[in-house]
């Protein structure tokens, strides 16, 4: 692969996972370190989805405006409330039960 695609594609993970944190952020999830074994399930499918995501523009645009909570068209919205709604000592009824929490993208 030529350094410029890897280079091309660094730039892009980067990118995602700069947005993945910084929504996590803004959407005030604060949890414990003995929170987050229970809570990875909400963890890692927000963090696939904004791997996976088609709205890096539009999600940079979003949190530029400040607004509250987490945008309609976020694929991992579903996680990020579950995980901001959590205490940060409890885990968030989706990683009790195992459940995946994802919103389809309007």
């Amino acid at each position: 692969m030529p350094v410029t695609k890897l280079t091309a594609m660094d730039a892009d993970i980067r990118r995602r996972f700069a947005l993945y944190r910084r929504m996590s952020r803004h959407a005030r999830v604060s949890l414990s370190d003995d929170a987050l074994p229970a809570c990875q399930n909400d963890l890692r499918a927000a963090l696939l989805a904004c791997a996976r995501c088609r709205n890096l523009d539009c999600c940079t645009a979003w949190l530029d405006q400040d607004r509250p909570g987490v945008p309609l068209f976020c694929q991992a919205r579903g996680n990020f409330l579950s995980l901001a709604d959590a205490p940060p000592e409890r885990a968030p009824a989706a990683a009790r039960t195992g459940a995946r929490v994802l919103s389809p993208c309007s």
